[in-house]
């Protein structure tokens, strides 16, 4: 049975834009300028399926306001499953297509934070100098991807994330109502470089 390793750099092409406007009310400057997300992707293929897991993280933006310093994050766990759809193999070298499908959950967090030091009587007596606030997404998953063996693997999925449900704003284990509309979920393109067993075997 096959299997392979990777790491992974990828955009997408999506928008931050309703929490971005939305935090610019409170007086915060946060700037999201790209849209880049590094993770791990991992497969094994009892032929012809192969059942995949990945992690992608966004790689951030950082803000601040009057008094408050912010930032932004985004990851997603996804598990899909593909279909060997072609295999070209040639002098021990291999190409694989595959489409897939599958299902993800992503979450954004928002955090703020005090800059500056205090001292430990200071803190003790106002802790409060920081937060966080996430929102969760599921979403639905189709796409393409495609492997290339030179001796080391490397390979690109392309992919579309459908959100098929969504949860509310939190602060911990509390629900905060309202907040943006924000799903920055939509096309992107993962670049994979790893290991991957023989598909001759």
């Amino acid at each position: 049975m096959n299997y392979g390793l990777f790491l992974t750099l990828g955009w997408s092409w999506v928008s931050f834009s309703p929490l971005v406007e939305d935090l610019s009310r409170y007086g915060y400057d946060l700037k999201v300028e790209r849209t880049a997300y590094v993770g791990g992707y991992g497969y094994v293929s009892p032929d012809p399926w192969i059942w995949a897991i990945s992690l992608s993280l966004f790689t951030g933006a950082r803000g601040s306001g009057t008094d408050k310093d912010v930032s932004l994050s985004h990851g997603i766990v996804e598990a899909t499953v593909g279909y060997r759809y072609l295999r070209w193999r040639v002098k021990e070298r291999n190409f694989v297509l595959y489409p897939f499908a599958g299902i993800g959950y992503g979450r954004v967090r928002v955090s703020f934070s005090t800059p500056g030091d205090l001292s430990y009587p200071d803190f003790v007596r106002d802790p409060a100098r920081g937060g966080s606030m996430y929102r969760g997404d599921y979403v639905g998953i189709v796409g393409l991807g495609a492997l290339f063996d030179f001796g080391f693997t490397v390979g690109i999925n392309v992919g579309y994330d459908v959100v098929i449900a969504r949860e509310s704003w939190f602060y911990g284990s509390d629900r905060l109502t309202g907040g943006p509309d924000v799903s920055p979920y939509g096309l992107y393109a993962r670049f994979m470089v790893g290991y991957a067993g023989d598909w001759g075997e």
